[in-house]
């Protein structure tokens, strides 16, 4: 009677993982589509469905002298379609000129020292946050401090 015992038991452990397991796998494969559609969906949630890039594409100056057109009417300094979407990581421990100097990549800051600056006077140094920051391209420095200390972005 304890050997049946003892063969149940034993069983029943790998039964109860086998199962734990299809059922697991079993909703993963049916809400893949749900999962991987998460990060256009949170970015479409904060109105920022613009295309996001790792670099700036950087314009040298033409040497060219321009012809003479006609005075265009005056328009914003940014349209919606001039705006660029710039993603950037902070990994968590990371140093603050590091994290300055990615921002002067971008053309958010003219320096890393000016992001360190900054940060120092509106004493922020310790509450910036990990993750992954979506950045417009003309954010002002104060605006891009204020959505690395912000929670819940």
């Amino acid at each position: 009677m304890n050997k049946i015992k003892d063969i149940f038991y034993n069983k029943n452990d790998i039964v109860i993982i086998l199962a734990i397991l299809a059922i697991a796998s079993f909703l993963i494969w049916n809400r893949i589509d749900a999962i991987m559609d998460y990060p256009s969906k949170l970015i479409a949630a904060n109105g920022q469905q613009s295309e996001l890039e790792e670099e700036p594409s950087v314009e040298e100056p033409s040497t060219e002298e321009p012809e003479a057109e006609a005075p265009a009417p005056e328009q914003p300094a940014t349209t919606p379609e001039a705006v660029v979407m710039y993603s950037v990581y902070i990994e968590s421990g990371e140093s603050l000129q590091s994290i300055g100097g990615k921002f002067a990549d971008i053309g958010l800051f003219r320096s890393a020292e000016e992001f360190v600056k900054l940060a120092n006077e509106m004493g922020i140094t310790t509450k910036i946050r990990a993750g992954n920051f979506v950045m417009p391209s003309d954010s002002t420095p104060e605006e891009v401090m204020n959505i690395l200390t912000k929670p819940g972005q």
